[in-house]
Parts: structure tokens; sequence; C-alpha cells
């Protein structure tokens, strides 16, 4: 095993998933921490870990946000340059379905602060920046989470 992790590869037979499920509850500190984090009972966090599948039962997670970070908007016209607002704060609440909701639970449960900012950036654009007036393309890149709660 540590031969093959050295490698960078998955030793033959092994189910490179249900490793990857692992790692996220190893993270979490514990099956119970990580059910509880991603508000599952033990048993369907153990299922989710056996057999992989949709990790949360709820059609969809609200999830409420006070984030800062980097907010590009498009060109309106070619004459105009993009702009950067760097740490630029948006308080809001996103409403996450799918896979989603499921890669978010995941990475919440698993304190993985990467995925959680990248999920949160892209759907912050999906959701709230399309909202804004205009019609150019506004990306975020989310920088720091200040505060973060997730409810059904």
């Amino acid at each position: 095993m540590t031969r093959n992790a050295s490698k960078g590869k998955t030793p033959q037979g092994a189910d490179q998933q249900r490793l990857d499920r692992q790692a996220a509850i190893d993270r979490a500190g514990g099956l119970k921490q990580f059910a509880s984090k991603a508000k599952i009972s033990s048993h369907q966090a153990r299922r989710w870990r056996d057999s992989g599948g949709p990790i949360h039962t709820s059609e969809t997670v609200v999830v409420d946000f006070n984030v800062t970070g980097d907010l590009q908007h498009g060109q309106r016209s070619e004459n105009e340059p993009e702009t950067l607002d760097v740490d630029k704060q948006l308080v809001d609440k996103l409403t996450l379905d799918g896979s989603a909701a499921d890669d978010f639970i995941e990475a919440y449960a698993a304190d993985d602060i990467d995925t959680q900012k990248e999920i949160l950036g892209e759907q912050i654009a999906q959701q709230i920046l399309t909202d804004w007036n205009g019609e150019i393309t506004r990306i975020y890149t989310v920088r720091t989470i200040i505060t973060l709660s997730i409810g059904d």
C-alpha cells in the first residue's frame, strides 16, 4: 500500500472511490464526527463509505455564508477592460441540490476547506452574480470563509 501511495497509484484490486470516502471520514476525525457534521446518522455514513451514492438524503441543502473573495467582472464592451474587486465580502444564502449538495456536505464534514471554497465560488457565480445588472460574465473566487452554516 505504501509503495503504491508513494507512486500515486491505487493498489491493484482496491476501490479508489471507497478509499477517497474513507479519507474524507478520517479527515473529519472518524465516522461519528463525519456523520455529525454531515447531519446524517452513523449508519448512513457507514453505508456511504462502503457503497457510495448520495451522502445527503434531503433534496436540497441551504448554505448561509459570509465570505470574502475576488470578484472578476468581464468586459462590458471591447473598449473596456475586465475589472477585479479584491476582498469583496458577500453575505447571502445558497440552495444546493443534487451532486453539488452531496459534494458540499462531504467537503464540509471532512473539513476540506479548498473544496468548500471552490463549490461556493461556482455556486455564487451561478446563483447570485447572475442576478446582478448587466450581461457580463462574473467569476467569484472565495479566499476566506468567515462563517458558514448548513440547513435543509
